[in-house]
C-alpha cells in the first residue's frame, strides 16, 4: 500500500472516530440546552433520544446507498462539510429556536430536536457505511467493517465521557456545542486543504460563533454550569435574588434580606412545621440556595443540617442567598439525599423534603415508600416530615401526584396533614405521633411567633389526608413520577 493510501486510510479512521465522538457529544448537549425550556424529565430525554435514533437509522441507510451509488471521497466529505455548516448555524440560533417552541412541550421537543439535530445526525451516521465501502476497496470487507465500527464506537465512548465529566461542567454547553463544529471543521479542512478547496470558507464559519445573539440577560448576575445543573442567579429587585436551575420558568430559591418571609411563596408555609412539635432541629433534603433553611433559622433559631447534591449550588447559597450570615446555625452536606439518610447517625425533629430537578419534576426515588421509611428512621418519636408537592388545585389532573404521594406517606406514618394556600403547591406533613388534627391546629395557633402573621389562617386551613383508593403507592420498583407530573402539567 502506498504512503498516500496509508495517509488516506488514517484520515478515514480519524473521520470515523470524529463521527462517533460528535454524535454522542451533540446528544448530551441536547439534554442540557433543552432543560431551560422544556425541563428535565424522562419524556424530554426519551423524545430527544427517539428523534436521534430515527435520524441515525435513516443516515445508515442513506450512507450505504450513497456508497454504492457514488463511492468517491469527495461525496462523503462534502456531506460532512454541510453538517459542519449546520452545526455552526444551530450553535448561533438554538436559543431563539428553543424559546419559540418552549410552550409546546412534547410537540416542541420533537420539532426542536428535528430542526437542531436531525440533519447532522443523519450525516454522521452516513459516515460509517460509506467509509467501510471506501476502505473495503483495498482491504477485506470484514476487516474494514470491524475497524470502522470499532473506531467509531471508541469515539462515541470518549465523546460521552468527555462531554459528561469534562466539557459541560468545565466550559459549558455552548462551548461544548462549538467543539462539535470545530471537530467536523478539522476533518473537512484536512481533506479539502490537500485539494486546495474550502479552507478559507471553513475559517469563516469558526468566526460566526462570536455573533451569537443568545447573550446573558442583563439581570442575570451569575450564569454557570455544574455536573448537575444550569445555574442562574437573577437580580429581580435591588436586594432580591432568585435562583433558577435548568428552567427559566421556575424559581428554586428566593432571597431578600429586606423581606425574608414573603407570603406569596410556598416557602412561607413550610414554616408551619416547627409549630406542630416545638422543633429545635431540622434536616433539609434538597437545600437549593437555602430559602427554607434561612427562614426556619430566622423564625425559630433551629439547628439545621442541609443536604444539597450540587456543590456549585451550595457555593451560590453562601455567596448570594445569605447563608454566610448563619454559618453558626447551619451545616451544609454536599451529598445525595438517599445515601445521606442511610449513613447519618442522628435524629431530627423535622425533615424537609423539597427536591426538584430544576423544574416541576422530582427524582422518583425521593418520594417512594422506601424513601419515607428511611426518612422516618432519622426522626425523633414526635418528628415530622414536611414535603413540598406540586398540586395546581384548579386543574382536574392536579390531584394525581398529590394523592400518590399522600397514599405513600400514609403507608409509613400514622398521620398525614396537608396545607394548600397558594394554589400551586401543597405542603404535606406526616408524623407517627398520636395526635389529632385539632391538637395540631391548636399548636399552630398558640405557638406561632408574632411575625408569623398568618398562623390563624393556616391552622384553620390544615386538613387530614385520608388514603385515596383511586391512586397508587409509590415504591422504588414502580414510581411513575414523571408520568404523573406530566399529566398535571399537560392539562
Amino acid at each position: 500500500m502506498s504512503s498516500e493510501h496509508k495517509a488516506m486510510n488514517l484520515l478515514l479512521m480519524i473521520t470515523a472516530f470524529i463521527a462517533g465522538f460528535v454524535t454522542m457529544v451533540l446528544e448530551i448537549v441536547g439534554f442540557r440546552i433543552f432543560a431551560p425550556y422544556f425541563g428535565y424529565s424522562i419524556f424530554v430525554s426519551g423524545t430527544l433520544i427517539s428523534i436521534v435514533m430515527v435520524a441515525l437509522t435513516l443516515g445508515a441507510y442513506v450512507g450505504g446507498y450513497l456508497a454504492d451509488k457514488k463511492g468517491d471521497y469527495n461525496t462523503i466529505f462534502f456531506w460532512i462539510f454541510l453538517s459542519m455548516v449546520y452545526v455552526f448555524a444551530a450553535l448561533v440560533t438554538y436559543k431563539p429556536i428553543l424559546a419559540f417552541f418552549a410552550d409546546m412541550f412534547l410537540t416542541g421537543v420533537v420539532l426542536a430536536s428535528v430542526i437542531l439535530f436531525a440533519f447532522p445526525m443523519v450525516v454522521l451516521s452516513m459516515v460509517s457505511p460509506y467509509l467501510i465501502k471506501l476502505i473495503a476497496e483495498k482491504e477485506e470487507v470484514g476487516k474494514a467493517a470491524g475497524n470502522i465500527s470499532a473506531i467509531g464506537t471508541v469515539g462515541a465512548i470518549i465523546g460521552t465521557v468527555s462531554a459528561t465529566f469534562l466539557f459541560i461542567p468545565a466550559i459549558g454547553s455552548f462551548a461544548t456545542f462549538f467543539i462539535c463544529g470545530l471537530s467536523l471543521m478539522m476533518i473537512v479542512t484536512v481533506y479539502f486543504a490537500a485539494k486546495n478547496k474550502f479552507v478559507f470558507l471553513n475559517l469563516l464559519f469558526i468566526l460566526t460563533i462570536f455573533f451569537n445573539t443568545g447573550s446573558t440577560e442583563a439581570n442575570v448576575i451569575l450564569e454557570t454550569e455544574s455536573v448537575y445543573n444550569l445555574i442562574k442567579v437573577v437580580q429581580v429587585e435591588e436586594s432580591k435574588h432568585w435562583l433558577q436551575l435548568n428552567d427559566n420558568q421556575n424559581v428554586q430559591s428566593i432571597y431578600d434580606p429586606n423581606n425574608l418571609h414573603d407570603e406569596r411563596y410556598y416557602f412561607y408555609y413550610v414554616n408551619t412545621a416547627p409549630l406542630m412539635n416545638n422543633a429545635s432541629s431540622l434536616l433539609v433534603l434538597g437545600m437549593g440556595a437555602g430559602t427554607c433553611a434561612l427562614e426556619m433559622i430566622d423564625f425559630y433559631g433551629l439547628e439545621v443540617d442541609a443536604v444539597e447534591i450540587d456543590p456549585k449550588v451550595a457555593e451560590v447559597a453562601e455567596d448570594y442567598f445569605g447563608l454566610d450570615t448563619v454559618k453558626d446555625k447551619i451545616t451544609i452536606h454536599v451529598d445525595d439525599a438517599r445515601p445521606f439518610l442511610r449513613r447519618i447517625d442522628k435524629k431530627y425533629d423535622l425533615v424537609q423534603v423539597d427536591m426538584f430537578q430544576g423544574g416541576f419534576y422530582a427524582p422518583f426515588y425521593v418520594l417512594t415508600q422506601e424513601f419515607f421509611e428511611e426518612t422516618k428512621a432519622v426522626l425523633n418519636p414526635d418528628g415530622i416530615v414536611v414535603v413540598n408537592v406540586l398540586y395546581p388545585i384548579q386543574h382536574k389532573e392536579g390531584s394525581l401526584l398529590f394523592h400518590s404521594i399522600g397514599n405513600t406517606m400514609t403507608k409509613v406514618f400514622k398521620n398525614v396533614y396537608f396545607l394548600n394556600l397558594n394554589y400551586f403547591n401543597v405542603i404535606m406533613f406526616a408524623t407517627d405521633e398520636d395526635v389529632t388534627l385539632e391538637q395540631i391546629k391548636e399548636r399552630v395557633r398558640t405557638g406561632a411567633p408574632p411575625e408569623f402573621e398568618r398562623s390563624e389562617e393556616i391552622a384553620n386551613s390544615l386538613q387530614q389526608y385520608n388514603y385515596n383508593p383511586g391512586s397508587i403507592i409509590l415504591t422504588d420498583d414502580k414510581a411513575p413520577i414523571d408520568y404523573l407530573t406530566f399529566r398535571v402539567l399537560a392539562e
